[in-house]
């Protein structure tokens, strides 16, 4: 899907393409490049030449191929390099949002579908919350700017900002052009207030769901092991940490919190006053339930 770092990943490929000096120049084609080519090379009867210069490469990275649905001539010439770059050696790969078999059914031409499905489909996954706060971490080390950014602070935009990585890079970005070459510790609390704005223009209102979502997140779990029937201690305490969530925040049931859990309203109850008795005492129990409010609550 969008923002999970295609682009990032074909041009790295290509970035380690040419570190072997005898592979060839690599070539990176957008689909909007293509597409304008393609037009140029018919209307000046120059196809040849188009394929001459995209051959000239040993690398072909093209991207966003989705893009071209409905752009039949140029889907015909790009199946035409991809054909004449394999059988001579070359290396091509391609970014989408779609695996070869759903191109064909979104308007891709049929044999450029099944070309590509002859290679390695590889899927790309939103990065998790890790790998945000290393993207944030590195984007703050290599920035010139005299301010800094709190570890808590870049820990705040990794849990909150999750719906791409851009949006990610974007709320960080927010902060560094906020405060500029000033020499200044942007804190939690100031990096909440800064961003308030950002997070106002996409809330909406959370539900049991999120709060499970979050559940899982925070305390390192898939999302159907909040549901199901097993009863691991970190399991049950993540369930602990969402029914109280829940019920404190979003103000919800226990019948309504029993029911998004699998779990009759009784049970849900006492999950209820166990969660506040680990809340008085367990430090890392407490940074669980703070990590599923700010993510309800922005």
């Amino acid at each position: 899907p969008s923002g999970v770092g295609k682009t990032h990943l074909l041009q790295a490929i290509a970035h380690a393409w040419l570190q072997d000096q005898n592979r060839g120049e690599a070539g990176y084609v957008t689909y909007n490049n293509l597409s304008n080519a393609c037009v140029s090379a018919v209307w000046s009867n120059s196809t040849a030449a188009l394929h001459k210069a995209l051959l000239s490469f040993g690398f072909l990275g093209f991207d966003d191929i989705h893009f071209l649905n409905g752009k039949n001539r140029t889907q015909e010439e790009l199946l035409i390099v991809i054909d004449a770059a394999l059988d001579s050696g070359k290396q091509v790969v391609i970014a989408g949002e779609l695996p070869p078999a759903k191109l064909a059914e979104a308007g891709i031409n049929q044999r450029l579908a099944d070309r590509l499905a002859g290679g390695i489909c590889a899927p790309i996954h939103p990065g998790d919350e890790s790998l945000r706060l290393s993207v944030l971490q590195k984007r703050v080390e290599q920035s010139p700017a005299a301010r800094r950014i709190s570890d808590e602070a870049l820990g705040y935009i990794a849990r909150t900002f999750t719906q791409s990585t851009r949006e990610t890079i974007g709320a960080l970005n927010q902060l560094l052009l906020m405060y500029g070459a000033e020499e200044v510790l942007v804190d939690l609390d100031e990096a909440k207030s800064v961003l308030k704005s950002r997070l106002d223009d996409r809330r909406r209102a959370a539900t049991i769901d999120d709060a499970i979502e979050a559940g899982a997140e925070a305390f390192g779990l898939k999302l159907e092991d909040m549901t199901g029937r097993s009863q691991p201690q970190r399991i049950v305490r993540a369930r602990h940490a969402v029914v109280w969530c829940a019920r404190e925040v979003l103000k919800e049931s226990f019948p309504r919190i029993g029911k998004a859990l699998k779990r009759d309203h009784t049970t849900v109850m006492s999950s209820y006053r166990r969660a506040q008795a680990l809340i008085e005492r367990d430090k890392a129990f407490q940074d669980g339930v703070k990590r599923i409010r700010e993510a309800l609550e922005g």
